[in-house]
């Protein structure tokens, strides 16, 4: 993966004028990270319940058990594991600042460059 300056860096070098570019997870005014959704709680109401190791085994289990039933489609027992271990790299991608989501980025082409290109086609 790069890093967001390196994604500026390669837009100007391909001739874009950067008109924004900003990490939307350093703004100052985020209550609780962008990962928190993803980190493991113990308050069985709250939808991170499941990323909690009881919860991990009991969603994998039922879905395990309704998969054999054919309740629920085959394969997502599997989608659901690969989810789970997703949801911990992104959570510890966040915690460490390797990873964001939230990267956000305008960029266009300078103004001389689009009258030459239509100064070509007429």
């Amino acid at each position: 993966m790069l890093q967001t300056k390196e994604i500026d860096k390669i837009l100007m070098e391909c001739g874009f004028e950067i008109v924004i570019s900003r990490d939307m997870t350093q703004d100052l005014n985020q209550e609780h990270a962008w990962y928190m959704p993803l980190v493991p709680s113990w308050n069985p109401f709250l939808q991170r319940f499941q990323f909690n190791w009881f919860g991990k085994l009991a969603t994998c289990v039922l879905l395990y058990v309704f998969e054999n039933l054919r309740i629920v489609p085959v394969g997502t027992y599997k989608v659901q594991s690969m989810l789970q271990v997703a949801a911990v790299a992104c959570v510890e991608g966040g915690r460490t600042g390797t990873f964001t989501p939230m990267y956000i980025f305008a960029a266009r082409k300078p103004r001389d460059s689009a009258s030459l290109r239509q100064s070509r086609t007429v």
